[in-house]
């Protein structure tokens, strides 16, 4: 667990030993218990609740308490997607629609994976994300999955990656990243570190909101979070069902050292050298034809 868990773990155990009940292990009249001793805001308590069960299982109990609900706007049943399978669906490459893609699986993740409310969505800041030892947004463990087109960690650090660069305008650095050129199929983008611009770029004026718009010309409207109406409905188009995900077939970008470079341009002007050769001594073959021709005729 990360500091912020174990703060909230640590609570709950002194408030159990406080009222003579056993911490470990816990139930839901002891947890329900605790809850009714310190009110607090439904975000609050999803943090409580997970950092409960983490002690408990790294106790090796399990904690017979209903996983913390996802937000309203968060549909679910056959006819929707889940989170993950929504993720799987959106591009992350090529420029714009990679862009907005990465975006919406941000958005996906904070609201579907991880629960938060629209207005909580809207509020996150580079503050509230942790990198070490697990990737933890507002205390909430972002988890690996086995398939990286459905891993919420991979998700996130997409995000991230691309968000510092676009912010700052950096269009040839977006659309690098953004090349499917670029991409290894089937590899973890969340295994590969991230720099950080975009920790720079939210707290950079006039960059305040890691949830901008994007426009359709892959500019980002960092002023400004997304509203609660298009949140809703990004969310929405996200979780409808298209059995599709994206196909990258690019292998990965081969880079050439500055010396290579050099060679390679010496090799290319060696080789135009020899088709100019090969023009001049086509030309003096046509001259002399044409020569030869006008002495037969008698010109």
């Amino acid at each position: 667990m990360n500091l912020t868990l174990e703060r909230e773990w640590s609570l709950f155990r002194d408030w159990c030993e406080a009222t003579d009940i056993d911490a470990v292990p816990a139930g839901r009249t002891a947890v329900a218990a605790f809850m009714a001793t310190f009110p607090a805001a439904p975000s609050t308590w999803r943090r409580r609740i997970q950092a409960i069960r983490g002690g408990l299982e790294e106790a090796g109990y399990s904690l017979d308490w209903a996983k913390p609900a996802v937000a309203s706007v968060f549909r679910e049943g056959e006819r929707w997607a889940t989170a993950r399978q929504a993720i799987a669906q959106l591009p992350t490459v090529r420029f714009p629609t990679g862009l907005r893609g990465r975006r919406d699986a941000w958005l996906v993740l904070l609201v579907g994976e991880l629960g938060f409310t629209r207005r909580e969505a809207q509020q996150i800041t580079e503050t509230d994300i942790s990198l070490f030892p697990e990737l933890t947004i507002r205390g909430r463990t972002v988890h690996r999955a086995e398939d990286p087109a459905e891993c919420p960690r991979c998700a996130a650090t997409r995000w991230l990656r691309v968000y510092g660069p676009a912010a700052f305008g950096f269009s040839n650095e977006t659309k690098e990243i953004l090349n499917p050129w670029g991409e290894t199929p089937g590899v973890h983008d969340c295994s590969v570190g991230l720099d950080g611009v975009w920790r720079v770029a939210e707290t950079r004026s006039p960059v305040t909101t890691m949830m901008p718009s994007v426009d359709v010309h892959g500019w980002l409207g960092t002023e400004a979070a997304l509203s609660l109406t298009s949140i809703s409905k990004i969310v929405h188009d996200a979780q409808r069902i298209t059995s599709t995900r994206e196909v990258v077939v690019r292998g990965p970008v081969r880079r050439y050292t500055a010396d290579e470079q050099k060679q390679m341009s010496h090799e290319l002007a060696d080789e135009l050298d020899d088709v100019n050769e090969q023009l001049d001594a086509l030309f003096a073959l046509t001259k002399q034809l044409l020569d030869d021709t006008k002495d037969a005729i008698g010109l």
